[in-house]
């Protein structure tokens, strides 16, 4: 490298700035501390626009709807799957998990907004599970539900959904 000459460096950035450093600067970094840096050169070209091939573009109306989000929950089925339980039991019994204010009305602003959309649906089952939220790396929360306690064999002697 020589004198006065800018190197783009990018990482993991979550704002997704990227700064220019020049020789001497990403020298400094280096005697500094040891880095393992991986390179990847990129052309931008301002206001570049691509063409969709013409053979391509019916196929893409066609199936607009593959590429949309979805809106609600999926359309009634002529058959209703569940789950055999064996004969006898009984809905767990979990206390609520303690969680400070601001999460607690996270939640209900997520599920309000979930139930507005038809994602889900409400529900009063004696076998639902707790909800909690994990913080994101971007600072942002997670719906997350906790299966744990759901964790039973059905007639089978089979857990019928064992989450990661």
């Amino acid at each position: 490298m020589s004198d006065g000459e800018k190197v783009t460096l990018c990482s993991g950035n979550v704002d997704g700035r990227i700064e220019l450093i020049n020789g001497p600067q990403l020298e400094s970094l280096l005697v500094q501390q040891p880095y393992g840096l991986v390179g990847q050169l990129n052309t931008i070209l301002e206001n570049e626009v691509t063409e969709t091939p013409e053979e391509l573009k019916p196929i893409l109306i066609e199936y607009d709807d593959v590429f949309q989000e979805p809106k609600g929950l999926p359309p009634e089925r002529s058959h209703d799957h569940h789950i055999p339980l064996k004969e006898g039991a009984q809905p767990f019994q979990i206390r609520p998990y303690r969680c400070p204010f601001i999460q607690k009305s996270e939640v209900e602003k997520l599920v309000e907004e979930m139930l507005a959309t038809g994602i889900i649906q409400p529900s009063s089952s004696p076998f639902a599970s707790h909800v909690l939220l994990v913080k994101k790396k971007n600072g942002t929360w997670r719906f997350c539900v906790d299966y744990k306690a759901a964790q039973f064999p059905d007639c089978e002697g089979q857990i019928p959904y064992a989450p990661n």
